[in-house]
């Protein structure tokens, strides 16, 4: 996206399907896919980024890329969610199509399943503590960056 200036208008809504996180919601920003996160959500992705696994999923292909989005972006995002108290933003790489659990066979299920087994074995052997008591509060496939 880089530092220009987006207009006050170029956030969408937060996405009727990001409900369930209770720390961030997703916008749609001049095409790209942001998640603004609360403070709490904030401490969680930082500590998330740090233990490295973040990195190691991306590698493998299991996380979508992911990068910290612009002030602007957050700027647009604030704009078009006064209420939310978003202290940042994160930038996800874009899926050719949206689907929900809901829609989704049960081989599909299953394939979410074991991702999320796998997500949270290396979770507990790479990350810090606190991050693990998050990840195993809100073990869900719902709104998640997983590619399942």
């Amino acid at each position: 996206m880089g530092a220009t200036s987006l207009s006050r208008s170029s956030a969408s809504a937060p996405d009727g399907g990001s409900f369930r996180d209770p720390d961030g919601r997703i916008f749609q920003i001049e095409g790209e896919i942001v998640r603004a996160l609360s403070e709490e959500g904030a401490a969680d992705w930082s500590a998330f980024e740090e233990s490295g696994l973040l990195a190691q999923l991306v590698e493998s292909g299991d996380v979508v890329e992911t990068t910290t989005a612009s002030p602007a972006e957050l700027e647009a995002v604030a704009a078009a969610d006064p209420d939310g108290g978003w202290v940042t933003a994160l930038r996800h790489e874009r899926l050719p199509f949206v689907s929900y659990p809901y829609e989704w066979t049960f081989s599909m299920l299953r394939d979410a399943a074991l991702l999320q087994l796998r997500v949270t074995r290396s979770a507990t052997v790479l990350a810090t503590p606190a991050f693990r008591r998050k990840s195993s509060r809100n073990a869900t496939p719902s709104g998640s960056p997983f590619r399942t």
